[in-house]
Parts: structure tokens; C-alpha cells; sequence
């Protein structure tokens, strides 16, 4: 019987050490975490959407970011959300600068590596009410640390760049909304 309580603790030590060598989300070396500028690409209501959309994936999976989108309409918008295995879901509020705002949901699969997601997306936007889309993001800039720190410079958010474009409709944009012309 004392051999028996030998066996036991020293086997559950060895499964539990060899746990702790695989990267979770967010770890670094983790094979599917989302870090740094990607370009992204919504398509909603047969209309493309592109810009770029920052990533950081912390420990334990959670991921938060923001994005610019510029052509063909301003839109700004922050997102949160995790990844679980190789699948990505995320929302946030969006702002567009037209003068709809709304909330951007979605799901998708990440590639080996973080070097893109792509998937489906739901839009909620106050003026044209719920409708879906695609949406797919691809890494632009290297990720580490040293990498970031030599990137020449990040975009300005709009209203920073333009003074009290925030509180004000852009001339000729007026009723245009995801998915809206």
C-alpha cells in the first residue's frame, strides 16, 4: 500500500509539468494569437469595407483592438473578445462618421500563426437595423515589442486628426450607412 501512494503523486506531478509546456491563449508562442495592425475587409450588403484594425490578445485569451475603416466610409470602432482554440468571436460599438453608429459582432477561424481570421459578421447599425456580412483581417506589421517600437507611425484617430469632426456630419455623406449608398 506505501508503494501505492508513491506512484500516484509523482504521476500526477509529471502529467501536470507537461501541462504547463503548452503556450494557452495569450501566452507567448501561443499559435493563434491576434497581435498588431491588420488590414481588415468588412463586407456587408455586397458592399467591401477596408481599413485596419489593431489586435492584442492578452493572457488567458482575452482580446481587445480598434479600428479605422476609411474607404469608402469613415468608420471607427473598438472590439473585444477571446479566442478559444483557433476560433475568434469578438463585438464593440462602431461610430461612423455619417452619422449612424451601431455594434459589430463576429466569429471566425485564425490561421496558425495570427497572421489572419476571417469569418462572419452581424452589424447592428442604427439607421439601417441588423444586417450580415464577411469580414477577413490580415497581419500588416511584424508584432514583437522591438518590431512595434520601429514602425514609423500608427493612424491618427479621426476626430484627433480633424477637429470636431466627431460631433459633425462630413458634407455629401449624409444618410449613407453600412450597406447604404
Amino acid at each position: 500500500m506505501l508503494h501505492a501512494r508513491r506512484v500516484i503523486p509523482t504521476a500526477v506531478v509529471v502529467l501536470c509539468g507537461a501541462c504547463a509546456g503548452n503556450p494557452q491563449p495569450g501566452d507567448p508562442g501561443y499559435a493563434y494569437n491576434l497581435s498588431g495592425t491588420y488590414d481588415a475587409t468588412y463586407v456587408v450588403n455586397a458592399e467591401p469595407y477596408s481599413g485596419t484594425i489593431d489586435l492584442n490578445t492578452a493572457p488567458g485569451g482575452g482580446v481587445t483592438g480598434t479600428f479605422l475603416l476609411g474607404d469608402p466610409d469613415l468608420i471607427e470602432g473598438s472590439v473585444s473578445g477571446s479566442i478559444v482554440g483557433n476560433e475568434f468571436s469578438y463585438s464593440g460599438p462602431y461610430k461612423f462618421f455619417g452619422g449612424c453608429d451601431g455594434t459589430v459582432s463576429g466569429s471566425g477561424v485564425i490561421t496558425e500563426g495570427g497572421t489572419s481570421v476571417s469569418g462572419e459578421v452581424q452589424v447592428d447599425d442604427e439607421c439601417s437595423g441588423p444586417m450580415s456580412g464577411t469580414y477577413s483581417f490580415g497581419r500588416k506589421y511584424p508584432v514583437g515589442p522591438a518590431e512595434r517600437a520601429r514602425l514609423p507611425v500608427s493612424l491618427p484617430k479621426p476626430a484627433a486628426a480633424v477637429p470636431g469632426l466627431a460631433s459633425q456630419a462630413v458634407p455629401g455623406l449624409e444618410g449613407r450607412a453600412w450597406g447604404r449608398t
